[in-house]
């Protein structure tokens, strides 16, 4: 979902295949936020006069919200399909979309509100999940193996990925939107985006025609499309930011 919080406090070990991070957006003075399309679902802890919990589902484009001034945002981040072991709510249902949280965990969530140190209240939010998935062991599926076959395959064709994977198109499909919130091609777009970026990231001296093809696109151009697609910024402007 965010594109930029405030703070980051990534999980220990025993929770890395289920949470990418937890993250904490404090009294930010900004008026807007831009969401990148990553595949994951979060969980946004929102305090104004009241205590809100919300389910923030992935997007399928680039965008820039408005936010609430002054106001301490907390969230988890779910690894791509992995949101499913503590919400109920499919991810086709959040693309593009937020719902209030309800039941058991909202419950088990409401201390962080009351604690007013950020790292504390993010430790907090991590012990909760950690004791979660100790009462709600999580269960393995075959979608598991798909999201990091997609991930790692971005340039395949879908039609080849499925026969790698056994695994009809129709199926694939049916997984995705409901446990992810997006199309397998879309999952792929995003991955190789990110491909891209970790490589414009990594030094200035590499040509872009040779990160587009290291990243999976036909050319230099096509890259540049789908990376301003992704976040918001050119190839060339994201290689020189910081």
């Amino acid at each position: 979902m965010a594109q930029h919080p405030l703070h980051l406090r990534y999980p220990q070990r025993r929770l890395r295949p289920y949470i990418r991070c937890f993250w904490l957006g404090r009294e930010s003075h900004q008026d807007s936020f831009d969401i990148i399309p990553d595949g994951c679902i979060d969980l946004v802890l929102c305090t104004t006069s009241q205590e809100q919990t919300f389910c923030f589902g992935t997007s399928s484009r680039f965008l820039t919200v408005p936010i609430s001034p002054n106001v301490r945002y907390l969230g988890i981040r779910f690894a791509p399909g992995q949101a499913r072991h503590f919400i109920n709510t499919p991810a086709h249902l959040l693309t593009d979309n937020h719902m209030e949280l309800f039941g058991a965990l909202k419950q088990r969530l409401s201390p962080v509100f009351a604690q007013p140190d950020a790292a504390q209240a993010l430790a907090l939010l991590e012990e909760i999940c950690l004791n979660w998935l100790q009462r709600n062991p999580p269960q393995a599926m075959r979608l598991d193996q798909i999201i990091k076959g997609l991930s790692q395959y971005s340039a395949l064709p879908l039609a080849v990925f499925c026969e790698q994977m056994g695994i009809g198109q129709r199926q694939l499909q049916r997984l995705c939107k409901e446990w992810i919130g997006l199309s397998p091609k879309q999952y792929q777009r995003i991955a190789r985006a990110n491909q891209a970026l970790h490589f414009l990231q990594k030094g200035e001296d590499t040509p872009l025609a040779q990160i587009a093809l290291a990243s999976g696109y036909a050319d230099q151009s096509h890259m540049q499309r789908e990376v301003k697609w992704c976040f918001g910024q050119t190839p060339l402007s994201l290689m020189h930011s910081e």
